[in-house]
């Protein structure tokens, strides 16, 4: 502060020293460091003698607008320091100050206005003159309101209140001056029309309307006092005339501080001010309902202002000819189509509402359960949009629904009840309430975010599950969750919630038929578990899958048996047969058969790749495309390894490298054979051992190559022969590597954890993954 106040000085002396002659010492004390103090030495300057040099446009028409921003950064700080150190004694000194920021926004065009908002928010004349001025002339920037009557307005307003550039500005203080000390001004017009041509960029309203959205946001997450709250919104709410998304605005603040504004007076009275403002161009209940606007929802019970919010939503959705009254007529040119902005009204005035969440909601389900229903799938859909549309205090409540419906007496009798239709229980008004309940819950699910479906298998889990003790609470269950699973499956990052979700039914069916014995609709409950397989799960979850069918009842077994493979005649000489190489052994030789073989010859798929992870070094696991390639990249060309296929649809894929670089190929399987290059290739095998050993390793000595068509060249190909099998020893990096192989191979896995070992040391030998050492490319 000492420093500006001393810089200020010098500019004084400078210019009543020098006087017309001081523009070129100015110019050269602005320099440098100096030019981030000169708004502050500007606003000391017109606080002590009210002027400033033409000379200072000069300076700020040569900075750069990362200059400016720094600049005008420099000087909020400084003049809130020189605000709290000296507080103002009396309201004159504090208009004084006020009016200088005023001045230095709108009368000398020194500080953008939306800048100086970033920082500072006061209450201006000139800002509300503007603002003002902009209500009454301006239309609101719709599409209808485009032509030559708006740009006549928006010219009108300028010729009012203009907007100079800072060289606009020096040559009308060089005007002014040059009347001032009696000197002959040069005739040249103030405001350049070829320059300046602000009326095709908008104006100040649409330029300050992002930052008034981020100040009445802050306002509000912060609590600040209800008589600065009111005084901001009721200076700035005309700016939402002209804002272009009013609506979803303000779902976005209510719906992100649901805790902190929802179901106040602040609330209503924020939503309220922003609606008037649109009610010359959207109408007065383009949003909200008469309900809400009188009275508040307090002469309506819940269930009648609930009941006319969906009405809303089903009017915008189904209209023959032209929409509801309440919506915007041509929707193209609107913010939302009507149904959409049905939609985000009523969780607006929700959101507003006084009425706590688990009131609500409970008034929206039960709208559901209205005999007669006249549109029940619209209504169901209707509601189950809302619901999803609003924060999780809303949807706690539908779980929470959820659940007492598995707790109700229909569901501890006859399973029957599970398998009726919603269009006989809604039509015949059948006292079953059972089927709505379902569809309602379908709809919540197929209507909502990632974020919330991402909960569905915590709540199946610790919610469901648990109170599972009749076959009917199982059914009603099943028929909730495996239709939910496409939802699943459509977003590939969700499958491991699709396994989650799997495990959990078989671990349910378990719980389920050990209490009660014979199932009645065990036919129908194992369709469930077969679709939910073969469409969406398959063999991820097959070790549990085995182990949950296993404790079924007998029925539910021999059912189920082709999902579980029993083992049958399981004396095969596995450790002998998956070590590829030259056997002179006269023992009978028995193949491994991965999924294609024989039902007598098979052996669980689990076990089979146990034994090959720990007996074949050439296999290297769940390696992903990158690594191999970089361990590759070292090798000669011919050398390839056998690797887990990132694919849902294949197995096993090898990774060669060629002459220029590393290729990868699909082992695919043909009539239960493993091959490369369809089913009628050379090269194939009934089991993976026998294809790598018996296959792979005699195309070296019968001279077989692969021939590959490069991209590059669609006439030429390119033979390759594989001609060495990179084995997983070949490449140990470390002492460490080398311990824990010798570890692993004289301790059982089950003893690991009980050696004198640190808890790092033993995680790193109990980790079943193997280890990729780091490759330098050549």
């Amino acid at each position: 502060m000492h420093r500006v106040i001393q810089e200020v000085h010098q500019i004084q002396e400078i210019i009543y020293a020098q006087g017309l002659a001081a523009e070129e010492q100015l110019l050269k004390f602005f320099s440098g460091e100096r030019r981030q103090t000169i708004f502050c030495v500007v606003y000391n300057m017109l606080f002590e003698t009210k002027k400033i040099h033409p000379v200072i446009y000069s300076v700020l028409s040569s900075m750069n607008n990362k200059e400016l921003t720094a600049t005008i950064n420099k000087f909020t700080d400084y003049f809130i320091f020189i605000f709290k150190k000296n507080l103002p004694s009396d309201d004159q000194q504090f208009t004084a100050m006020i009016g200088i920021l005023n001045d230095m926004a709108f009368n000398l065009h020194l500080i953008p206005l939306d800048r100086l908002l970033i920082s500072l928010v006061g209450s201006y004349p000139d800002l509300h003159n503007r603002i003002t001025a902009l209500v009454h002339i301006i239309p609101s920037n719709k599409i209808g309101n485009t032509g030559a009557a708006f740009f006549n307005k928006m010219s009108e307003y300028y010729s009012q209140f203009p907007e100079l550039s800072y060289r606009e500005m020096e040559a009308k203080m060089r005007r002014e001056m040059q009347i001032e000390l009696g000197m002959r001004p040069i005739e040249q017009s103030t405001v350049n029309p070829e320059l300046h041509m602000p009326i095709y960029y908008g104006n100040i309203m649409e330029r300050i309307l992002p930052i008034v959205d981020i100040i009445l946001l802050r306002a509000i997450e912060t609590v600040v006092a209800d008589q600065l709250f009111t005084t901001l919104l009721m200076c700035f709410k005309p700016c939402y005339r002209y804002h272009p998304q009013p609506a979803a605005y303000m779902y976005s603040v209510l719906y992100c501080l649901d805790k902190t504004i929802s179901h106040t007076v602040r609330a209503r009275d924020f939503v309220l001010e922003i609606c008037g403002q649109l009610e010359d161009r959207d109408g007065k209940y383009a949003l909200l309902t008469p309900s809400f606007i009188s009275d508040n929802h307090q002469l309506s019970l819940p269930s009648q202002f609930c009941q006319a919010l969906v009405d809303r939503i089903l009017q915008a959705s189904n209209y023959a000819h032209q929409p509801p009254a309440f919506v915007y007529k041509d929707w193209r040119f609107a913010e939302m189509p009507p149904a959409g902005q049905a939609l985000t009204g009523a969780c607006i005035e929700l959101l507003a509402s006084p009425h706590a969440p688990v009131i609500t909601a409970h008034a929206l389900i039960d709208l559901v359960f209205i005999r007669p229903l006249h549109q029940p799938y619209a209504t169901i859909n209707a509601v189950a949009l809302i619901l999803t549309a609003l924060p999780v205090s809303f949807q706690q409540v539908f779980y929470e629904h959820i659940v007492s419906v598995l707790d109700s007496e229909v569901l501890h009798g006859d399973p029957s009840v599970c398998f009726g239709s919603l269009e006989s229980e809604c039509f015949l008004l059948t006292e079953n309430q059972l089927l709505t309940n379902l569809a309602l819950g379908h709809a919540y699910l197929q209507h909502c975010n990632t974020s919330s479906l991402a909960a569905l298998p915590e709540f199946v889990r610790d919610q469901l599950a648990p109170k599972l003790v009749t076959e009917a609470q199982l059914i009603f269950v099943l028929r909730l969750v495996v239709p939910i699973l496409q939802r699943f499956y459509d977003a590939k990052e969700r499958s491991k919630q699709i396994q989650d979700l799997a495990v959990d039914v078989y671990k349910m069916t378990v719980k389920v038929n050990e209490r009660v014995g014979v199932l009645k609709y065990e036919d129908s409950i194992c369709d469930f578990l077969y679709h939910m397989k073969y469409m969406y799960v398959g063999d991820f979850v097959k070790n549990e899958a085995e182990q949950a069918i296993q404790r079924l009842s007998p029925s539910m077994r021999n059912k189920l048996k082709y999902i579980s493979h029993t083992q049958i005649n399981a004396t095969i000489d596995l450790p002998h047969k998956l070590a590829p190489g030259p056997s002179n052994s006269d023992a009978v030789r028995r193949d491994v058969w991965m999924e294609h073989g024989a039902a007598s010859h098979t052996v669980q798929f689990s076990q089979t790749m146990k034994l090959i992870r720990g007996v074949s070094s050439w296999y290297w696991g769940n390696m992903s495309w990158k690594d191999a390639e970089k361990v590759l990249m070292s090798q000669l060309p011919g050398t390839y390894l056998v690797r887990d296929s990132a694919s849902d649809r294949y197995i096993f894929t090898i990774s060669y490298r060629t002459k220029h670089s590393v290729h990868h190929t699909r082992l695919a399987q043909h009539g239960g054979n493993f091959c490369l290059g369809g089913p009628n290739s050379l090269v194939k095998a009934n089991s993976l051992v026998s294809f790598i050993e018996n296959s792979l390793q005699s195309c070296c000595k019968r001279r077989i190559c692969m021939l590959m068509h490069p991209k590059s060249d669609s006439t030429g190909i390119e033979t390759l022969e594989l001609n060495h099998l990179l084995r997983r020893h070949e490449l140990l990096p470390s002492l460490k590597y080398l311990c824990r192989v010798v570890i692993r191979n004289c301790v059982e896995k089950e003893l690991l954890a009980s050696l004198p070992l640190p808890s790092n040391m033993i995680c790193y030998l109990e980790d079943p993954k193997y280890f990729v050492p780091p490759c330098l490319y050549r």
